[in-house]
């Protein structure tokens, strides 16, 4: 993931990364959600362990995608094509 996933989010062109984001936010935003209490620690920290690293690197993917995308490109295209032009 990070050798290969953060290089190209790192230095791809910000149309394809505005892409990334709307195509992805959904996806990523289910993963987030999705509480640690489900997985105990203490019945499987194997599983634990993975939605922590899942969720770990999804934040650096969203700290990438922020950081990187100027705020208007994300107030006018990303959030219009995410939740629509009402939102």
């Amino acid at each position: 993931m990070t050798k290969i996933i953060m290089l190209i989010l790192e230095t791809c062109d910000q149309v394809f990364l505005a892409e990334v984001m709307i195509d992805y936010t959904k996806r990523f935003e289910e993963v987030l959600k999705s509480p640690f209490s489900k997985v105990k620690e203490k019945d499987d920290p194997v599983l634990f362990y993975n939605l922590v690293k899942e969720k770990t690197y999804i934040f650096l993917c969203f700290e990438i995608l922020f950081r990187r995308l100027k705020a208007e490109t994300i107030k006018t295209v990303v959030h219009k094509r995410l939740y629509g032009e009402e939102s």
